[in-house]
């Protein structure tokens, strides 16, 4: 278990993959509002460039801002 926040940070930002893929990682330090709810605008195009796996889909997705169709 991390003793801090920062050692926490260091830790992600060392992890990369054999191909050289890395992790960029950051605090954020805003506080957010809690239950805020989506626009409607939003609602109605997010189907199109955000899909949701079957699998933990809060977690992994897919988000394309050319469309998923394209």
């Amino acid at each position: 278990m991390p003793d801090s926040l920062q050692t926490a940070l260091t830790a992600i930002q060392r992890v990369s993959t054999q191909t050289g893929l890395s992790v960029v990682a950051k605090i954020l330090d805003q506080v957010y509002d809690i239950g805020r709810t989506c626009s409607d605008t939003y609602r109605k195009i997010k189907d199109q460039f955000i899909r949701h796996d079957a699998v933990l889909g809060e977690w992994n997705y897919l988000v394309d801002g050319r469309g998923l169709n394209a």
